[in-house]
C-alpha cells in the first residue's frame, strides 16, 4: 500500500474497532483552476465516544495501562500527517486536519487545494477508487471512477456522500441529485459495489467567473466609499457653516 494512504486507511480503521456508527462527507469545490478538496468522517454514536475501541488488549499485570477510546484515538490522528498528493513524499503536500466536534458528531476533517494538473493524484480519492482518473480532453476536464468504491469495507461506515460543487459549466454527470451548481452522489453499502462517478466539465465557459464577481465587488465597494466620503465632507462642511 502507498505511504500516503497508510494514516487515513488506519483511522478509517478506528471505526472498525469501536463498533461506531459514521458517516462520510467527500466534498470537491472547484472554483477556476483551483479544486479544493474536504473529507469529513464522524461518529454520531455518542455512547460510543468514551468506549475502549478494542477488547483484543490481552492479559497484563500493568494496571497502569490506558485502554485507548475512540475520542483520544481522534487526538492521535490530528496530530498524524498524510500526503495529499500520491507519490509526492513532501513537507508542503500534507492534508489539514481538523476536529469536528459538536453534540451529536464527532470526527476529523481532511482538506486540501489541489489544481487541475495534480487533483487526479489525490490520495482520499485515490483510496476509495481504484482507478480514480481526472483527465483533461479538448475543451473539458473529466472526473471519473470504476464501479467499486472500496471504503466500505470498513464495517462501520453506513453512507457516503459526495458532492461536487463548481463555477464552470458542466457538460455531462451521473449524479444522483442536482440542486443548482450542487451535484450528489449517494453511496451506502448495498450499492457500494456499482457507483461509479462521472463529472464533465467546461475548463473556459462559466456559469459565472470568479474573477469578474471579485473585480465588480472591489470596484462597487469603491464607489460606496467615495459616496461615504463625499456625504461626510458635505455633512461637516454644513456643521462648519452652520457655526458661522
Amino acid at each position: 500500500m502507498n505511504n500516503n494512504l497508510k494514516v487515513l486507511v488506519l483511522f478509517l480503521s478506528l471505526f472498525l474497532l469501536c463498533g461506531c456508527s459514521v458517516t462520510g462527507q467527500y466534498d470537491v469545490e472547484i472554483v477556476d483552476d483551483n479544486i479544493y478538496e474536504s473529507l469529513s468522517i464522524v461518529n454520531n454514536n455518542k455512547s460510543t465516544w468514551d468506549q475502549p475501541i478494542s477488547n483484543d488488549i490481552g492479559e497484563t499485570d500493568q494496571e497502569d495501562i490506558e485502554i485507548p477510546t475512540y475520542r483520544k484515538s481522534i487526538d492521535f490522528y490530528l496530530k498524524q500527517k498524510t500526503n495529499a498528493i500520491v507519490g509526492e513524499e513532501n513537507y508542503e503536500n500534507f492534508y489539514t486536519n481538523k476536529i469536528i466536534s459538536d453534540n451529536n458528531k464527532l470526527g476529523l476533517n481532511y482538506s486540501y487545494i489541489f489544481n487541475s494538473n495534480n487533483y487526479g493524484k489525490s490520495s482520499i480519492a485515490n483510496s476509495c477508487y481504484s482507478q480514480f482518473n481526472f483527465l483533461s480532453n479538448n475543451d473539458v476536464y473529466i472526473l471519473s471512477t470504476n464501479n467499486e468504491f472500496l471504503c466500505f469495507s470498513y464495517e462501520g461506515l453506513e453512507n457516503v456522500t459526495i458532492h461536487i460543487n463548481t463555477n464552470h459549466k458542466v457538460k455531462q454527470s451521473n449524479a444522483d441529485n442536482i440542486e443548482g451548481n450542487d451535484y450528489y452522489w449517494n453511496i451506502n453499502k448495498s450499492n457500494s459495489n456499482n457507483k461509479s462517478i462521472y463529472f464533465e466539465y467546461y475548463k473556459d465557459d462559466y456559469v459565472f467567473d470568479s474573477n469578474k464577481v471579485v473585480k465588480i465587488t472591489i470596484i462597487v465597494l469603491s464607489i460606496v466609499g467615495v459616496i461615504f466620503i463625499i456625504i461626510l465632507f458635505l455633512l461637516k462642511r454644513k456643521n462648519n457653516n452652520n457655526k458661522i
